[in-house]
């Protein structure tokens, strides 16, 4: 008695695909954690408490900030895309278009609350630059979402790695 052959249809090609993505992002996530991880140990070996404090302040304001920037649009773009692939070339300028007109008031105010309640020079800066860095992420996250649209997960994987392997080299 001979075996059935596995089916190889349209669903059986989903599930590889769906399971190749999976691993290739999951990869890309955990070897950018460690990056992560990795930056934060040498930062807090270099510039000791007063310079990790600076660095994590800085980064908890500049992520509230950028919160609402990108607050849905890539999901829609992900499913919008997914479903019909021409609507790519209408969507992605216009989903920028959206972040950039809601990042203007929301980093101006921002940076105003810094200026009047933040006096330290340094952190300051820290601020601004973490602020421009997100809000730089949170456009690149476009790109990524057009990357899952089209179920390219090694190219998501290869990203996050590469902005997170410079985040930790550039510190």
């Amino acid at each position: 008695m001979t075996e059935p052959s596995p089916d190889h249809g349209p669903a059986a090609r989903a599930a590889t695909r769906a399971a190749s993505n999976t691993v290739l992002r999951g990869a890309g996530e955990l070897l950018g954690k460690f990056a992560s991880l990795a930056l934060v140990a040498v930062l807090a070996r270099e510039e000791g408490a007063q310079g990790l404090g600076i660095f994590f302040f800085a980064l908890a304001w500049s992520e509230l900030t950028i919160t609402p920037v990108a607050m849905g649009f890539d999901h829609y773009f992900v499913r919008r895309v997914a479903g019909d692939k021409d609507a790519l070339e209408r969507l992605f300028a216009n989903v920028i278009a959206l972040k950039l007109a809601r990042a203007v008031p929301v980093v101006l105010f921002s940076w105003l609350l810094v200026f009047i309640f933040v006096s330290d020079p340094t952190t300051r800066t820290a601020i601004f630059v973490f602020t421009a860095a997100l809000l730089l992420e949170t456009l690149a996250m476009t790109v990524t979402a057009v990357f899952d649209a089209f179920e390219r997960a090694g190219l998501v994987a290869g990203t996050l790695l590469t902005q997170r392997f410079l985040a930790a080299v550039l510190g």
